[in-house]
C-alpha cells in the first residue's frame, strides 16, 4: 500500500508497526521478522535505527504494544516499557524556537528510541493521528484536516492495494436492505 508518510521520524515507526501486516490474498496474518538477521536487516534499511541492539521476541512484543495502544487509544500500555527503557528529556534551540526533544538511555536499543519518538509524537498531540485499520490493520497517518479517518483507504489503487472502507460499506448496505424472506 502507499499512503502519504507520517510526519518526521514517525513515520520509522509506522513502517516499523506494518512489518506485521495482513495481505489482501491470504487474508492471514503474515510477519516479516521471523529471524535475528531479518531484524538486522530490517533497521540497517533505516538511517535512525541502522547499529541499534534488540531481539526478535523483543521486537515482535514491542511492535503488538504499540499497535494495542494505538487501536485502543490507550497510551498506558507502553508505561512498562518505559520502565525499562526510561527517557530524558533535553530543551534544544531551533531557529529562534525552543524545543523539548527525548533522548533514551539506552540509545543502542530499538526500543528506547521508538519510544523518543513516541514521547515526542504524544507531546506534540499527534498520537491519535497514528491509526490502524479496523479491517486490513494497516498502521496510517490520518493527515485528514479533522483527524477523522478511520480506514487504510476506500480504493484499492493497484495490485496490493485493498478498500477496507468500501467493503465496509457495501457490506453495510447489503446487510441493512437485505430481502428478509
Amino acid at each position: 500500500m502507499t499512503h502519504k508518510p507520517a510526519p518526521g521520524s514517525l513515520e520509522v515507526l509506522r513502517e516499523y508497526l506494518n512489518t506485521w501486516s495482513i495481505p489482501n490474498d491470504t487474508r492471514k496474518p503474515a510477519e516479516a521478522i521471523r529471524t535475528q538477521q531479518d531484524l538486522t536487516d530490517f533497521l540497517d534499511q533505516q538511517p535512525l535505527l541502522k547499529d541499534l541492539q534488540g531481539n526478535v521476541e523483543e521486537f515482535k512484543a514491542f511492535r503488538e504494544d504499540v499497535r494495542k495502544s494505538i487501536e485502543t487509544q490507550e497510551i498506558d500500555v507502553l508505561s512498562p516499557w518505559m520502565q525499562y527503557h526510561p527517557l530524558y528529556t533535553v530543551f534544544v534551540k531551533e531557529e529562534r524556537a525552543a524545543k523539548i526533544m527525548f533522548k533514551p538511555e539506552d540509545e543502542d536499543k530499538f526500543v528506547g528510541i521508538f519510544l523518543a519518538i513516541i514521547a515526542e509524537v504524544v507531546s506534540k498531540g499527534q498520537w491519535n493521528r497514528l491509526k490502524s485499520c479496523p479491517d486490513c490493520r494497516y498502521v496510517f497517518y490520518d493527515h485528514s484536516k479533522n483527524g477523522s479517518k478511520k480506514w487504510c483507504s476506500m480504493y484499492a489503487g493497484g495490485s496490493n492495494g485493498r478498500a477496507c472502507g468500501t467493503i465496509d460499506k457495501v457490506k453495510r448496505y447489503r446487510s441493512r436492505n437485505q430481502i428478509s424472506t
